[in-house]
């Protein structure tokens, strides 16, 4: 287990190594990373690249950054995607989609468009969820890769 982590962050460096001799500053490197992870979690499956590549390019950031951090935190959407929708039922009191996939397969058969209404209230909220943390979380991530990117620059300089 070491031994790929060893692996995997000397990969990670030489990619910020790349990065930044492509003369992409620390700070916008950082910004494109920290939008990427925090834009890849967004709870609304499909449309985070779109998203993603719409900020990027309004801001002129870094797009292969921010599309490969994003395409790395994918699966961690697809894992927060059912706690985001719990968390945001507590802002509703009341269980927004049922318990388990056959409950919501049998609902669906039963009254498909009122399964979608609720599917989508239920990706409402936690959209709702999501947008509470996203700031923050943007700003730390943001801090903390630009330590570390700064960090990596200093040590390639020498």
């Amino acid at each position: 287990m070491g031994r790929l982590i060893r692996k995997s962050r000397k990969r990670l460096i030489a990619i910020i190594i790349k990065f930044l001799k492509q003369g992409i500053t620390p700070e916008r490197l950082a910004l494109s990373i920290s939008l990427g992870i925090t834009v890849g979690i967004i709870p609304l499956i499909g449309v985070t690249t779109i998203i993603i590549s719409a900020a990027v390019f309004s801001l002129r950031l870094n797009f292969a950054a921010a599309q490969l951090v994003h395409y790395v935190v994918h699966p961690i959407q697809i894992a927060l995607f059912i706690p985001f929708i719990k968390l945001g039922e507590i802002f509703h009191s009341e269980a927004l989609l049922p318990g388990s996939f056959l409950n919501l397969l049998g609902q669906a058969k039963a009254d498909l468009w009122g399964t979608i209404h609720d599917f989508w209230v239920a990706n409402l909220s936690a959209l709702g969820i999501w947008t509470i943390i996203a700031l923050p979380m943007g700003i730390i991530l943001y801090r903390v890769s630009l330590a570390g990117i700064r960090q990596i620059a200093v040590v390639r300089s020498k």
